[in-house]
């Protein structure tokens, strides 16, 4: 393999001082930094403080993690005297990938751990972090001294559970760190010097010079081993393939894989697990990367959605993935832009074959720029995403053209409603004083015409306020007059918000996104469940706004009073009064039904939780639908560590007999509709991957409810992944009748809630 490289690199780059990492002097050498200081250390009644360090591609580790030796706790902290303070790696730079990173961390001990070295762990107490990749965008590795300010751990993780390295943190520089006094740590990238002047390592930037060293076909010893046993290989390969984005190889897997890819190579979906397997131990790897991704069959662009998320962090299957969503259409796009944003927190740099995509879309199609706006500027108050975002957000606005004073209206608009909102959080302002000040002050600003952020299509101007909203933050009820000259023809003159300062809209809005989705591949299969997944968006930190749905009401205020919420029949008279013909009725059961089933399937897989009779709503016209997902992937909300919901979703005997137009349980109806349910439940499972990798892909958001893979395993149960169609198909009928067996819980619950509201 060396005397390959070495035949296809120019011949005159050897006498520069500028050569590659593979065929150097130094390529043997194992890659090692230098610990120099910590500064800026609050250290309380820690003991001691030591760094630790590890090189990883993504998120697995290249080599063994390396420690300091112990120093007395301080506000500053020198190494770099002891043998100890030199970290050597056990990986040569030869070897070392071009999307390496190095993690380091301040570790503090709160006890002299001599004669507790068993218990260290447990007296670890992480002070803070900082990743930074090994090479700079250009290539080059990185030599000499650098001063890294850190980042501080998640507050609300577990003490216990702290992960001490975090290589799925940014790499991004703290520009805040010194307003925030955060320690700095100085580090040495050492250089590589076996002459009188300094080596300039740099990755193999010719394109050339990897990839073309297989051809797709295995050796003769691999192919008479495969074909002793070919059908239960196929069988072995096959059954890998189906597996879901959340399966975590086995070093069996592993090592079969390696053996026989190429075997797969026709196979898309076997592409992700073939490529996961890659161990990445030798510069070969490089090479069988591209040569992996230049000979396979392509995937679909939902497929390699999952070659963006943080497990894949090589650059190269990275701009494949990015070439392969390229045949994306914009509405497409649209479907998926929240995730593709979010998983730009995973390249290692700032210019990236994903941005410019990104970037490059945005600026052909309006509205896929307006949505690429809002995604990156609602995050701008997070620091680890303050300098992308930044970038990308200058760069739109720079080359949008005339869509930018658009967008400078809604942003005036939302600040100033933002300002409104804040003025009246304030306890010593009585409920009836708020909206008398709310109204002082919309009379007061000016907030002209602008586009709604959630729906550009939608102009709107002259705003009121008829209420200020029950709720802890106090939402405000906006009403704009509708600047579409169709609108009187229509009857939407009027344009209803909800505007949230103080909640956080991202969890709801990747719910909404995810139910849409949903119902997009119902509508595809031919059916029509008459959801009503209303618009969404968050446009800064805790502040949004959503689309009110018109003429419909909450369950509870349906219900009325405490001892309704336990009767049958409440809902049902309600939607007979507001549907007096039959044939207004019937179309209203019709619509309850495939309402009723589509939130059953939606609001079951994707686990929501706080489901109370004022978060539940039905249309005039027997349209229900689910509001307010604060809780979801099965995180069901406890009192007193009691768990207050003992169902997986809402199936009450109200329900029944409104979409059995009285009957029941027993009627034909109920069974029409189970069946229904479970349709719809079996189109969802056969996407399980593109919905696992759609909430994989928001891991980096921060969603306090959505942090690991191990969130996201909630789907794997839900849509019984380890059985087959019919199986699962059954299974969910048999939650639908436990739901509705165990409703009695949840008429308790909607009972309480009235008698407290």
């Amino acid at each position: 393999m060396e005397e390959r490289i070495r035949q296809r690199v120019p011949v005159q780059e050897k006498t520069l001082r500028f050569q590659s990492t593979w065929y150097s002097d130094h390529r043997s050498d194992k890659y090692k930094i230098k610990v120099l200081e910590a500064a800026s250390l609050t250290c309380g009644k820690l003991f001691g403080i030591s760094i630790h360090a590890g090189v990883f591609l993504g998120e697995k580790m290249l080599g063994t993690p390396r420690e300091t030796r112990l120093m007395k706790a301080g506000e500053r902290i020198e190494w770099g005297s002891a043998k100890d303070d030199t970290f050597e790696f056990d990986i040569e730079l030869q070897h070392l990938p071009r999307d390496a990173k190095l993690c380091l961390a301040i570790v503090g001990l709160w006890v002299n751990p001599k004669g507790n070295m068993k218990k260290k762990k447990k007296y670890s107490h992480p002070l803070a972090w900082v990743n930074i990749s090994v090479m700079d965008h250009k290539g080059f590795l990185r030599q000499g001294k650098e001063t890294l300010l850190s980042w501080s751990y998640d507050e609300d993780e577990d003490e216990k559970e702290k992960q001490i390295l975090l290589p799925l943190g940014t790499t991004t520089r703290n520009i805040d760190g010194h307003k925030a006094q955060l320690p700095r740590l100085a580090i040495d990238f050492l250089r590589y010097d076996k002459s009188t002047s300094a080596v300039h390592l740099q990755y193999p930037s010719d394109e050339k010079l990897i990839g073309g060293q297989y051809d797709g076909k295995s050796d003769e010893a691999v192919q008479r081993k495969w074909n002793d046993n070919a059908q239960t290989n196929t069988r072995r390969l096959n059954t890998i393939a189906r597996k879901d984005p959340l399966y975590k190889l086995e070093d069996d897997d592993r090592k079969f894989l390696n053996e026989f890819k190429w075997y797969a190579k026709d196979q898309p979906t076997a592409l992700p697990k073939c490529l996961a397997a890659v161990d990445w131990k030798t510069n070969d790897d490089a090479h069988l990367v591209v040569d992996m991704l230049r000979l396979w069959k392509p995937l679909s662009p939902e497929d390699a959605l999952v070659l963006l998320d943080c497990g894949f962090a090589d650059a190269t299957t990275r701009s494949h993935a990015v070439r392969l969503m390229k045949t994306l259409t914009n509405e497409k796009l649209l479907m998926y832009l929240l995730q593709l944003v979010q998983v730009l927190k995973y390249e290692l740099y700032l210019d990236c074959d994903l941005a410019r995509f990104l970037l490059e879309r945005a600026v052909e199609n309006r509205r896929v720029g307006h949505f690429f706006f809002w995604y990156l500027r609602s995050e701008m108050h997070r620091p680890e995403a303050k300098i992308r975002y930044g970038l990308l957000l200058e760069a739109y606005c720079q080359g949008c053209s005339g869509h930018m004073q658009e967008l400078k209206l809604q942003v005036t608009a939302m600040n100033e409603l933002l300002k409104i909102a804040d003025s009246i959080k304030p306890h010593n302002i009585s409920k009836k004083d708020k909206i008398v000040k709310v109204k002082s002050l919309l009379q007061n600003v000016e907030i002209g015409r602008f586009q709604l952020p959630y729906d550009p299509r939608i102009n709107v101007n002259h705003v009121e306020c008829p209420r200020v909203m029950d709720s802890k933050k106090l939402p405000l009820w906006l009403t704009f007059k509708n600047e579409d000259p169709k609108a009187s023809e229509t009857g939407d003159t009027e344009v209803n918000i909800i505007f949230k300062a103080g909640d956080d809209l991202r969890q709801d809005m990747l719910t909404l996104q995810l139910i849409r989705i949903m119902d997009q591949l119902w509508m595809s299969e031919g059916i029509d469940l008459q959801m009503n997944a209303y618009e969404c968006v968050s446009t800064g930190d805790e502040v949004g706004m959503l689309q009110v749905v018109m003429n419909a009401k909450t369950i509870a205020s349906i219900q009325g009073g405490a001892r309704d919420a336990l009767k049958d029949d409440p809902l049902y008279k309600w939607l007979k009064s507001q549907n007096p013909s039959e044939v207004e009725l019937k179309q209203a059961e019709d619509n309850f039904m495939k309402s009723c089933a589509g939130y059953c399937v939606a609001t079951y897989i994707l686990g929501i939780g706080d489901r109370h009779n004022d978060n539940i709503m039905v249309t005039r016209d027997g349209k229900l639908f689910h509001i307010d997902f604060g809780h979801f992937l099965g995180n069901w909300k406890s009192k007193f560590g009691i768990k207050r919901e003992r169902v997986k979703f809402i199936l009450t005997p109200d329900f029944v007999y409104a979409l059995s137009g009285g009957k029941g349980a027993k009627s034909q109806e109920y069974i029409e509709f189970k069946e229904l349910c479970k349709k719809a439940f079996l189109i969802v499972r056969k996407q399980a991957d593109l919905f696992i990798n759609l909430l994989n892909m928001m891991l980096s958001t921060g969603i306090p409810e959505l942090r690991t893979h191990d969130d996201v395993a909630y789907l794997q149960n839900t849509l019984f992944l380890d059985q087959s169609e019919e199986e699962a198909g059954e299974s969910f009928k048999a939650e639908i009748d436990q739901a509705l067996k165990d409703s009695w819980s949840v008429r308790v619950n909607w009972m309480a809630h009235i008698a407290a509201h």
